[in-house]
């Protein structure tokens, strides 16, 4: 039972901690990523905070450090796409790999981000070949030169990506590609989870300190029940077993003193010693046993297989003897 509170407090606490914590910095993330791609597209920040319903549903209502945060992205997002960015992209790591001269790639680039002349004229002033075709006669650089300067020419008008700048940020969980956002009702969902298992944490805490002076327990002429009830071997009629290997659990009907029919439960989870307490019933009973019928073979569903049988003490003692 206290692995049981333990667990469920535990539990409560991980619910708790989505809820409050962990995806509320997930959807800061999320929106981020969404401010960042909408600058980049020429969204301005006064129409973006109208459309988004993400935003919407996160009620930014009041300056915060998150909003400063999503802010912040949108405004980088519309930047033009840094050096730092395009070396490290697929096409910036190709070039540098094919020419190895980092500085004259980076000419390229600045030439392309300032946008002051088109590819033609800097490949002129740089004496790099204009075309594809005059590269293949180039002795300087080759093709594969002329490839890597046009690469980072046109690298610097490409649009920022949010992989590179959700990992240069250094906040955390920005460096996830595509960060999901969780609606406030879900946020909510979660805060209830936890409350509801941690009320029912309180509830099995206190039924512990409750059931723990119970008692099963067993002489030669009945078993006492964890109510307290006395049941005597004479007054069971029935037995069944069909739980006891899977979840040792066993019940046994019996006649009280008013004759009427009760049932006794015995459980070998909560209380020790529970399996002798059974063998003793079922040395000291005589009635009907039910338990399941062990048949093997094609086609057959043990878990339906069950045997009802008549039996005395006499009968299970000359099993036992056996």
């Amino acid at each position: 039972m206290l692995l049981i509170v333990a667990l469920m407090a535990f539990g409560g606490g991980w619910f708790f901690y989505d809820g409050k914590v962990a995806w509320p910095k997930k959807n800061v993330a999320a929106i981020a990523k969404r401010a960042f791609e909408s600058a980049s597209e020429g969204i301005k920040w006064s129409d973006y905070i109208l459309v988004d319903n993400d935003f919407i549903d996160a009620g930014f209502s009041e300056p915060s450090d998150e909003l400063a945060l999503i802010m912040l992205a949108h405004s980088e997002g519309g930047k033009a796409r840094p050096w730092s960015e395009y070396i490290i992209s697929s096409s910036g790591r190709n070039a540098l790999e094919r020419i190895n001269n980092k500085e004259l790639l980076q000419q390229a680039y600045d030439a392309g981000l300032e946008g002051a002349l088109t590819w033609k004229e800097y490949a002129r002033e740089n004496d790099i070949p204009d075309s594809k075709e005059g590269a293949n006669g180039d002795s300087k650089h080759g093709q594969y030169g002329w490839e890597s300067f046009q690469s980072a020419f046109y690298g610097a008008s490409k649009k920022r990506q949010w992989a590179f700048y959700g990992t240069a940020s250094g906040q955390k969980g920005w460096d996830v590609k595509n960060p999901v956002y969780h609606s406030s009702s879900e946020l909510v969902g979660q805060l209830g989870i936890a409350y509801v298992l941690w009320a029912m944490a309180v509830v099995a805490f206190f039924w512990m300190l409750i059931s723990r002076r119970r008692r099963l327990s067993a002489d030669d002429e009945s078993l006492t029940t964890e109510r307290g009830v006395r049941v005597l071997f004479t007054s069971v009629f029935e037995v069944d077993v069909r739980k006891w290997d899977k979840k040792g659990l066993a019940y046994a009907k019996y006649h009280n003193e008013d004759g009427a029919d009760r049932q006794a439960v015995i459980d070998d989870l909560k209380y020790k010693e529970a399996d002798e307490i059974l063998e003793r019933l079922l040395s000291n009973f005589s009635g009907r046993l039910i338990e399941k019928l062990k048949v093997k073979g094609e086609g057959v569903n043990e878990e339906d297989q069950v045997e009802e049988k008549a039996v005395s003490a006499t009968d299970i003692q000359r099993s036992e003897d056996s």
